[in-house]
This record gives C-alpha cells, structure tokens and sequence, in this order.
C-alpha cells in the first residue's frame, strides 16, 4: 500500500519490515555476534567486553536498577541499559553480593 501526503512523501508501511530485515543482516555479518560477553564487577564500576572491544562504565554512570526472576538492567540512561543475566554468576551468593553493590552504588550516586 503506498499514500501520498500533501507534503509529496512517499509512506510505505512494509518499511518497518525492511529495517527488522536489515538489522538482522547487520547482525549476522557482525564479528561481535560469536564472541564471548565478559562482565568484570569492581567497586569502581562495571567492565563489559569480548576480545574485540570494552567498555568501561564507572558506579556514577548508572542512574537506576530492575531485577527480575533471570536478569539484572543496569540503567544509565533512562531507556539504555546492560543486561546482566544471572546465570552468568557463580551462586546465589555471588548473585546476592551483587544486587548488594548495586544498592549501595546506585543509591549512594
């Protein structure tokens, strides 16, 4: 279905298909899409990476935190976050020790 608007535009609704479509190319032609997600705690801050390329985040960084039944978001912007599932912890020690941090991080910034 194609609609004009008073402007000339051109609006063609499978658009948002094509956009899915060439995300999902994107990622399968990315080296980063077999690579190993690393997550490294300090009481600095937090470290993600692969072999490829890190990222360092620093406690004051992040303005908020959610936790559900598998995952931890760790919000630094109001809509961008990290995902930390929580099989990736050793225990449920290591899993309380963290939500532990967080409150202590994220509160106190």
């Amino acid at each position: 279905m194609l609609l004009w608007f008073g402007t000339g535009l051109l609006f063609w609704p499978p658009l948002g298909l094509f956009y899915r479509l060439m995300g999902k190319l994107a990622w399968q032609q990315s080296k980063h899409k077999n690579q190993v997600l690393s997550l490294e705690v300090k009481e600095d801050g937090l470290t993600v990476g692969t072999e490829l390329a890190q990222s360092r985040l620093q406690w004051k960084a992040l303005i908020s935190y959610r936790e559900s039944a598998h995952l931890f978001l760790a919000y630094y912007t109001a809509r961008t976050f990290y995902t930390i599932p929580k099989r990736a912890f050793p225990s449920e020690a290591a899993i309380q020790q963290f939500r532990q941090l967080l409150k202590k991080q994220i509160d106190q910034a």
